[in-house]
């Protein structure tokens, strides 16, 4: 190969542009912070539509008189993702409360979720929160649900 691309200075070029174009896909699919691929079932838009709409993770009909801000919304999914990182997953997943959340199915990205722990980390991904911004209209009590759910959780003061 090396004495083909010698012999060719076309070959050469387009070799260093497919490198350049693998490059740049990969530094991308960092940047979108989206789970791995293998963790969660993928699920079509019509299989997805199928299952129980949750708060966030569904689009919610938009004629709602009284909507929240884009920069309410964003402090409340900070909210939550510091609330997450102050409780046990382990505990998340062992509570009575939180065992309807296994399986439970995000429609705006289409996967299905295995364990409850993993519907929190799902929620505390950018690339959700902006198809949350997006495709959802948040009246302000979408969020309630899951503080609720961390309460019984969270990590003792030692």
């Amino acid at each position: 190969m090396l004495t083909t691309l010698k012999s060719s200075p076309i070959a050469a070029v387009l070799l260093i542009i497919s490198l350049s174009e693998r490059s740049n896909k990969r530094s991308l699919d960092k940047s979108v912070q989206c789970p791995p691929r293998g963790k969660f079932k993928e699920l079509s838009q019509e299989e997805a539509e199928k299952y129980k709409p949750w708060p966030l993770l569904s689009r919610q009909e938009k004629n709602h008189s009284e909507v929240k801000k884009e920069s309410w919304v964003m402090n409340n999914f900070r909210f939550l993702q510091k609330h997450v990182s102050q409780c046990d997953l382990e505990n998340i997943n062992k509570d009575p409360n939180n065992y309807d959340l296994f399986g439970a199915v995000c429609q705006l990205c289409c996967v299905r979720l295995p364990a409850a722990s993993e519907v929190f980390k799902h929620l505390a991904l950018e690339s959700h929160q902006n198809k949350v911004l997006l495709e959802c209209q948040i009246t302000g009590s979408e969020f309630n649900e899951y503080f609720n759910r961390l309460k019984n959780v969270r990590l003792k003061a030692v």
